[in-house]
Formats: structure tokens, C-alpha cells, sequence
């Protein structure tokens, strides 16, 4: 099982994204880079990939952008089934334990679209 605090604390110790990623002809292989919030015009390097590891930079660079939200989804669906567990769903009737579902179902709904707003 993968452990989610693990992986955000991997996040919170690296060069925060988005990232984006070029490459870069003159050093034969591929610039990862974070924009500057000081100076728009600007990027922060954060990692050189290669030579010609195209596949290997773009995993990395979409798993950083992606991975926040991916892992809120993770927790947000983890309340829920936790909740499911421990309270809505202990004893109740098959009528009752359906329209748990249904609430679950839109709960859930509304969770997901909140992480992808």
C-alpha cells in the first residue's frame, strides 16, 4: 500500500510545481524548470534529464504536477469510506444501507469536484 504521508512529505521537500519541461538541444537533454514568482519572465532549474530520457522527464514533471490533487482525491475518498465503515453503514437495514450509498455517492461526487476545481 503506498503511504500518502510519504509521498507528501517527498513533495513538501522538493522544488514546489508546477514544473515544466524543454529540451534543451545545447546539453543534450531535457531541462525541468520552475517558474520564478518574482520574476514572471524567469524559471528556477530544478532537474536535468537525460540524454534522451524524453519518457523519464515527463513522468516526472506531470507526476509533480498531478500528484496533489491526486492524493487529496486519496484522502477525500479515504473519509468517506471510513465513514461508510465506522458509522453510516453498521446495522442498517438493506433500505436504509442503500439510501447510505446514495448519500455516499453524491458525498463523493462533491468531493471529487471540489479537488478539481
Amino acid at each position: 500500500m503506498t503511504d500518502i504521508n510519504h509521498l507528501r512529505a517527498l513533495l513538501a521537500a522538493a522544488t514546489p510545481g508546477p514544473w515544466s519541461l524543454t529540451a534543451d538541444d545545447d546539453l543534450n537533454c531535457y531541462t525541468i524548470w520552475q517558474p520564478d514568482e518574482n520574476y514572471p519572465d524567469d524559471k528556477n532549474l530544478v532537474a536535468c534529464v537525460g540524454p534522451c530520457e524524453d519518457e523519464h522527464a515527463e513522468l516526472m514533471v506531470d507526476a509533480v504536477n498531478s500528484l496533489p490533487a491526486l492524493l487529496d482525491r486519496l484522502d477525500m475518498l479515504a473519509l468517506v469510506v471510513a465513514n461508510c465503515e465506522n458509522e453510516a453503514c453498521r446495522g442498517l437495514d438493506e433500505g436504509a444501507y442503500r439510501g447510505s450509498l446514495i448519500e455516499i455517492k453524491y458525498t463523493l461526487r462533491a468531493a471529487l469536484a471540489a479537488v478539481e476545481e
